[in-house]
């Protein structure tokens, strides 16, 4: 499968079923660290091993290979200085931080073959309501990689409830992040990473002031148009379904999501930008998901889930989508005027 979800891969999930639809429900209200490690088959190790070439065999000093200990799958080469983290000390580190029941363990899943693991939970206190009823929730996303790769981080996320868009980079700000390369000493991060449920708080109160202001700003088809040609960058004298390429369909589905998508009634900015969330969120991408049934088309779900969790959050797709949300979201804070200008098409030098 493209996206990273194998046969060796697996996930678990407790409360309202996930946006992706897969893994095992937990029953009851949470799931502790043993809970999730087993509904989820993640009880596996990974070991540092030798590593020989040639005939005769010689071995190579300065590298190591990453293998799965019950596949026996090879994960990555890594030098002398790399050191493994566990599952199972993940989830004990995690517990650390918010075993004071601050956050519940919601989804926990591998990609990759067991290359990439992650703990999604949802913080306790972490639910918001705009002026309008729209209820957002906090959550905060674990993940690891045993492919060398990348070091294990922590990251804040907000996820608009109604239809599950992810909202996390969408102010200015800098969202708060922990991090912590494969070295030793990973317990003596607990205080700075418990940090991160702090400044949720102070990231959240800038974001619903911005969103209760975006919320109540009236915003039109035309204006939705406009705001699509601008952060697609279309031609301007071509109507949204002759544009060139992939650009048509995504013209046309960001502007169709602004009335038609789940929550939306077509009618503010914060329409607007849960238009551009979902389309990121769901669609962006996801063109050779489509399968034909019959005489229609539609979206091979499987597909777009694996393909949404593997870029949204870990693949490259997720800074250039946040760039995309953090542009859309600069320009519904303009005053009208001030919108309008910025989004005037660009006379191109003859």
């Amino acid at each position: 499968m493209p996206s990273g979800i194998t046969k060796t891969d697996d996930m678990a999930y407790v409360g309202r079923q996930p946006w992706h639809g897969l893994g095992k429900r937990v029953e009851g209200g949470a799931m502790t660290a043993a809970e999730a490690i087993e509904a989820a088959g993640m009880d596996w190790e990974v070991k540092c091993e030798p590593v020989y070439i040639g005939r005769p065999k010689v071995k190579l000093d300065d590298y190591r290979a990453v293998v799965r200990q019950d596949t026996r799958a090879v994960l990555a080469m890594v030098g002398n200085r790399y050191h493994v983290m566990q599952n199972t000390k993940c989830f004990n580190f995690f517990d650390s931080i918010v075993g004071a029941g601050e956050a519940i363990y919601h989804t926990v899943g591998t990609l990759w073959g067991g290359k990439k693991m992650w703990i999604l939970a949802r913080l306790t206190d972490g639910r918001y309501t705009l002026d309008n009823g729209d209820a957002l929730e906090s959550y905060i996303l674990l993940d690891n990689s045993h492919d060398g790769k990348t070091a294990l981080r922590m990251r804040l996320t907000s996820v608009r409830v109604v239809c599950s868009n992810t909202l996390s980079m969408a102010t200015g700000m800098k969202r708060p992040a922990f991090s912590a390369r494969h070295t030793a000493g990973l317990e003596g991060k607990v205080s700075q990473a418990r940090d991160l449920l702090g400044l949720n708080a102070v990231h959240m109160e800038r974001f619903m002031t911005e969103a209760n202001k975006v919320a109540q700003t009236a915003f039109d088809a035309a204006d939705m148009e406009d705001l699509t040609r601008h952060l697609l960058g279309l031609e301007p004298d071509l109507p949204l379904g002759q544009q060139y390429g992939v650009k048509a369909e995504a013209a046309l589905t960001m502007t169709g999501l602004f009335s038609g998508g789940v929550g939306n009634r077509g009618e503010t900015r914060w329409d607007g930008f849960n238009a551009i969330t979902e389309y990121l969120d769901y669609y962006r991408g996801y063109g050779n998901s489509i399968v034909t049934v019959g005489e229609t088309s539609e979206f091979d779900t499987s597909k777009v889930t694996e393909s949404r969790i593997a870029n949204s959050w870990f693949g490259a797709g997720a800074s250039q989508g946040e760039g995309l949300r953090q542009r859309a979201w600069g320009l519904l804070q303009l005053p009208k005027k001030q919108l309008a200008k910025a989004l005037e098409p660009k006379v191109k030098a003859s």
